[in-house]
This record gives C-alpha cells, sequence and structure tokens, in this order.
C-alpha cells in the first residue's frame, strides 16, 4: 500500500458517473402486435382520455426500458396533443409509483409497468399495467397439487381451505388456474383466487390494498392455525418475503412458472422473525432514532410519520427525520450517532435486511413493539403502515398522554436482553419538565431551547443528543488556541490542492 498518496476510499468521483448496473433486459414485444398485447396500448389510451390529462408519464422497471422509447410513441400517435415522458429511475423502490419523479415533469397521470405493490396514492392517478408473463395454467394446478401432497404427508390434517395469490404478472391467470384446481381437488375442498382490480385505473386515496383481512378471510372460516394453505403464484421476491412474514402460521406453497419448479416455502420464516425480534430488542435500547422517509407518494405517509413522532417523543427518546431516496450501507453509515432507523415505506420494501447495516432498521409496526407500553409480539406481524395507523386511531392511542403524568413505571430502567444490564427508559425528557426541575439555574436561547452554561463558559444544550455526543468525543475541531502561537520568521508555501488529495501526494 503506497502511503504517500491519497487514502483508497478517496477518489474523483468519475467511478460513480461510469458505474455500470447489472440488470437482465427484457424485450416483451419484438412485433407491433406484441407490443399493443403486452402493453395494453388500447386500454391505456381509454383511460389517458378518461382522465383527461395533456401529460402522461410512464414508470418503467429498469429491465423493461428497452421497450419503453416504443411504447412512449406509440400512445403518442394515438394520442393528439398528449406528451408523454419516460421515467428511466425511481426515487424509491420501483413498485412504488414515484410521484416524486412524475412532478418534476409536470405529469397529470402516471402509468406504472411491471410489478407492483399497489400502495395508495397520495396525489396522481395511477394506471396499472402488470403485463401478462406466459404460464400454463393446467401446469401450474398439477405442479401445486405434487407439493400439496408431499405437505398432506407432513401433517395429519387434511387442508380444506386454498388461497391463490401471487405476483401481479401472473394475475390474468389466477381465476385459470383455480378453476383447473377444482377439479384435481377431492370433493369439500375450497379454493379462493386472490382479487386484484381488474379496472387498474386507480385514483388518490382509493387504491384497494392486498392487506391483512383480505389475505386471510377465506383462511379464517372456523379452520384452525395449519388447516389452510396459501398457494403463491410467481418467483421469490419481496411480495412473497412479505407474504410469509404476515401469514407465518399458514403454510405456503409456491409455484414459478418461469423455472417450473414448485416447494414449500415456510422454512426460513422462523429464522426470519427472529432476527427482527432480536432488531425490536436493539430498538428498545435506543436513545436517538432516525425515521427514515422511504417514499413520497404512498398515501398517508405524512400521518405515520407524526405518529412515529409521538411514540418517540412519548417514550423518553430523541428523533430526527431523514429523506434520503433509495437506502445503502454507505448512505446510512454517515449518522453513526443515531442509534436505530425506522423505516416510512411500502410493505414489499420497509422489511430491510440490515445485517450489513450499521444500525438496526426496523418498520413502524417494530418500532411500536419496542416502545409502546404494554405492547407485545403476539405472533402476528403488519407490514403495511396504513394498518399502524387504522389501530392507533381505532384504539384512540394518545402517544404523549404519559409525559405530564406521574407514573412511576415510565421512569423505571428495563432490562435490555442484549447487554444484559438496566437501561433508563426516558432518557430524554420534555423541554416543559426540565423547565420546571432547573428554573433557578437556566437561561433561556434565542429560539427558546433550553440551556446552561459550564465552568468553562462553553454553551451545552439540556436533552439534546448531538450535544452529548460532540462531548463525548475525543476529537472535537481543530483548536483555535488564540495568541497562543508564535508568529514565525519567514513565510512559507502551504499545501496546495484539497484534503482528498493535495498537490505533493499526487507527484
Amino acid at each position: 500500500m503506497d502511503l504517500s498518496g491519497p487514502a483508497p476510499f478517496a477518489d474523483t468521483g468519475a467511478e460513480v458517473i461510469a458505474r455500470t448496473v447489472q440488470v437482465t433486459l427484457e424485450n416483451h414485444a419484438d412485433t407491433e402486435a406484441a407490443l399493443e398485447i403486452f402493453y395494453e396500448l388500447d386500454r391505456s389510451v381509454e383511460r389517458i382520455q378518461q382522465v383527461g390529462a395533456s401529460r402522461v408519464a410512464l414508470q418503467f422497471p429498469d429491465e423493461w426500458l428497452p421497450d419503453a422509447a416504443r411504447v412512449a410513441q406509440a400512445l403518442e400517435a394515438r394520442l393528439d396533443g398528449v406528451q408523454v415522458v419516460i421515467l428511466a429511475d425511481t426515487s424509491y423502490g420501483a413498485c412504488c409509483v414515484d410521484e416524486v419523479a412524475a412532478s418534476h415533469a409536470d405529469a397529470q397521470m402516471v402509468i406504472h409497468y411491471g410489478r407492483s405493490c399497489l400502495s395508495p396514492t397520495q396525489n396522481l392517478p395511477v394506471l396499472y399495467v402488470f403485463g401478462r408473463e406466459e404460464v400454463d395454467v393446467d401446469r401450474a394446478a398439477s405442479a401445486l397439487l405434487e407439493a400439496r401432497k408431499g405437505l398432506e404427508e407432513e401433517s395429519t390434517s387434511t387442508c380444506q381451505d386454498w388461497l391463490l395469490t401471487g405476483d401481479v404478472q401472473y394475475a390474468w391467470a389466477l381465476e385459470g388456474v383455480a378453476a383447473s384446481l377444482r377439479t384435481l381437488l377431492p370433493d369439500g375442498a375450497n379454493v379462493y383466487p386472490a382479487h386484484i382490480p381488474k379496472e387498474q385505473l386507480l385514483f388518490p386515496h382509493s387504491t384497494p390494498r392486498k392487506d391483512e383481512e383480505e389475505v386471510q378471510a377465506p383462511c379464517c372460516s372456523g379452520n384452525k392455525e395449519g388447516e389452510a394453505v396459501i398457494l403463491f403464484l410467481g418467483a421469490e421476491g419481496p411480495t412473497l418475503s412479505n407474504l410469509m412474514i404476515t401469514h407465518g402460521q399458514y403454510p405456503t406453497l409456491s409455484y414459478d412458472p418461469a423455472t417450473d419448479r414448485a416447494r414449500k416455502e415456510a422454512l426460513a420464516v422462523n429464522r426470519t422473525l427472529m432476527r427482527r425480534y432480536y432488531l425490536v430488542q436493539k430498538v428498545k435500547d435506543a436513545d436517538v432514532i432516525g425515521i427514515v422517509v422511504g417514499t413520497l407518494g404512498v398515501a398517508s405517509y405524512m400521518r405515520i410519520i407524526e405518529h412515529l413522532k409521538g411514540v418517540i417523543r412519548a417514550a423518553g427518546r430523541k428523533s430526527y427525520l431523514f429523506v434520503m431516496g433509495k437506502l445503502n450501507v454507505a448512505k446510512m453509515a454517515n449518522f453513526p450517532d443515531v442509534d436505530a432507523f425506522v423505516l416510512v415505506a411500502c410493505p414489499e420494501t420497509s422489511l430491510v435486511d440490515s445485517k450489513e447495516y450499521l444500525k438496526p432498521i426496523v418498520t413502524p409496526y417494530e418500532l411500536e413493539l419496542a416502545l409502546v407500553r404494554g405492547k407485545e409480539w403476539t405472533g402476528r406481524y403488519v407490514t403495511d403502515f396504513h394498518t399502524v395507523l387504522l389501530e392507533a386511531e381505532s384504539t384512540g392511542e394518545d402517544q404523549d398522554k404519559g409525559e405530564d403524568e406521574d407514573d412511576d413505571d415510565d421512569e423505571r430502567p428495563h432490562f435490555s436482553l442484549i447487554t444484559g444490564q438496566f437501561k433508563d427508559t426516558r432518557r430524554y425528557q420534555s423541554d416543559a419538565s426540565n423547565n420546571e426541575a432547573l428554573v433557578s439555574s437556566l437561561m433561556m436561547g434565542s429560539e427558546g431551547q433550553v440551556s446552561v452554561r459550564n465552568k468553562e463558559t462553553a454553551l451545552a444544550l439540556l436533552s439534546s443528543p448531538a450535544t452529548e455526543r460532540l462531548q463525548a468525543r475525543e476529537f472535537r475541531g481543530l483548536e483555535q488556541r488564540l495568541g497562543e502561537t508564535e508568529v514565525a520568521d519567514e513565510i512559507a508555501v502551504g499545501r496546495k490542492g484539497i484534503a482528498r488529495g493535495y498537490d505533493h501526494e499526487k507527484e
């Protein structure tokens, strides 16, 4: 290693510009007829005219971009006076509607292509075009039936209720696979295909979600745990993972048409839940929590942010708000003073495997498990923050009500399962309580922040984690030492360039 040059992690930034993203490109339309069928051009034109939009944004996943220009040209040719723009990159997950990028293009409507989480939108009407991935419905039914036989050999009970769901690209085939299964299953067995909106033109706040009630309804009609089975049509991915975690009490069978393989998918759920429960325990020990905004398009994201702020404040912790787009390890490592993060995103992108991250990243539901008094994990799991909001509103929870009450339980330290020691439960009290306790020795800052001056006349903010962390550091910046440094007799030429690589280091 050459110690005379700049540090190896410092570069000119040219690598980021020249970096190539490895994406498997997919061409779904070799002919104009195939383009019409796969991208549903006639239906798209009809819906654009129905909305009356004069400027439409097309959001493609990365692997579908080879067809983007042809789709845009075909739509403009059929729509007189309508401008079509292509969103080649997404601010957050590709499954969510990117209303941020669409607003930058002054779009009045978005057409979202490919896999989608169907999260409700905030401002713009959206047309979903899932695409029609090829699948043999009879082969899918027979493969799932073979996997079902292996499942019944492991269990003494016979499953009578079957819920059929899958990736949205296979939504068109769910009814056909369900009909084929009904002819193969014995009498008395019920097959329930999941509902996917056929119109798929959805306006803000009206998007139906594949939520827990819709998925669980067939499985809860008098059945005991394990007497119902979920059938999934599609490849392993976020949709399947989210389904297994939220409905881990039921065995799951999947069939991937691309590989023609069916298998049981319930083996790793317990390990995943154990990992998530460990992250909950880490958040219990956190004093400073960062709220990471992972979406600016999903409806009610501002309401859940305010709700999370109230939960953190009521628990005596400090919160900071971050808006940083797509997450990565290096980006999140820029905030070492934050003990844990809570991600506000759609259900399919909120479950982040934070093994490689410096600090844990949890969901809003997991944050409530860690900080809300009396809330315990019962085996039920929620990934949709809309459900968290609805439950908080239905129960009338007021997360700030315990701050002014004299409740000894709030002040008691809790036993940390991570460190094996007791830890203060409420470290950062509210400013009001600090004012009453220290009114005789406090000065009020220019903005009303309670502050105190120590013997060295250094100003320190009370209940400020940033100031506490700064004072705990060994290096807090260069010391000025005004008047203590002797003036040199001769003037010498200093270093030129920037700290990343001075001129003499490049030679």
